[in-house]
């Protein structure tokens, strides 16, 4: 494992986990709609823990930098000054054919792998942690890779349409390990991006908030920093 780093580690880390744009509903629209849910809850964390760009406090974005969830994610937190810290599940060379053709769903994906990562070097910084996944058990290495964003963050972002896993180391394998832990994990559905919704054990709902509520974002961050999964909850929405 390899680490490369142009920043220290913080303790104020928000993650990603979910669909590659294959998952992603077709239209323009939708994908914006997902992006400003993600830009919705890294300004409502923001609110919770303050400026990403302090010195005392800098704020951690965690990402494997697939595409879809992950890069926009990544490409919305480097915006907003956090530092950006990459678990990825292949040296940088390998990673990179996976945003080549026949594998990459957009014909730019390579150019904006490389974009973002050089952006946030230029900005809050990067720190990218290189595992050592292999080709012949690549299901094993992304689920690696989801396991390292989820070991390094405080809360996780699951963009993640509910359906059952369809293969090793994909987005709802990773779901499950993360509710395996005492990690919150707020869930947006990517087909009906209006709200966050917190998820309890075995993926129940807890409670929600719409995304143009930013207040209401930042209450239900704050609710799921400070109570366990595991605790009955008497409240299915967030109230100002």
């Amino acid at each position: 494992m390899t680490h490369w780093s142009s920043s220290a580690k913080s303790t104020s880390a928000l993650g990603v986990i979910g669909h590659r744009l294959n998952r992603f509903p077709a239209d323009p629209l939708s994908v914006e709609r997902i992006r400003l849910a993600v830009w919705a809850a890294l300004t409502a964390w923001r609110a919770l823990f303050g400026d990403p760009t302090s010195a005392m406090a800098p704020l951690v974005a965690v990402s494997s930098l697939a595409e879809g969830a992950d890069m926009v994610f990544a490409t919305e937190a480097v915006a907003l000054g956090y530092r950006l810290v990459c678990p990825l599940p292949f040296t940088v060379e390998e990673y990179e054919q996976d945003f080549r053709h026949p594998r990459a769903q957009a014909a730019d994906a390579l150019t904006s792998f490389h974009r973002i990562m050089a952006q946030a070097a230029a900005r809050g910084g990067i720190e990218l942690t290189v595992l050592d996944g292999r080709r012949s058990a690549e299901g094993e290495a992304y689920a690696a890779a989801g396991r390292a964003v989820i070991e390094r963050c405080d809360l996780i972002l699951a963009v993640w349409d509910g359906r059952p896993a369809e293969g090793p180391g994909g987005t709802a394998e990773t779901v499950a390990a993360a509710l395996a832990t005492p990690r919150p994990v707020l869930r947006l559905d990517p087909w009906a991006p209006s709200e966050w919704l917190w998820l309890g054990r075995h993926a129940a709902e807890i409670a929600r908030a719409p995304i143009n509520r930013p207040q209401r974002v930042t209450q239900l961050m704050r609710r799921a920093m400070g109570q366990t999964k595991a605790a009955p909850s008497k409240w299915s929405d967030i109230s100002e």
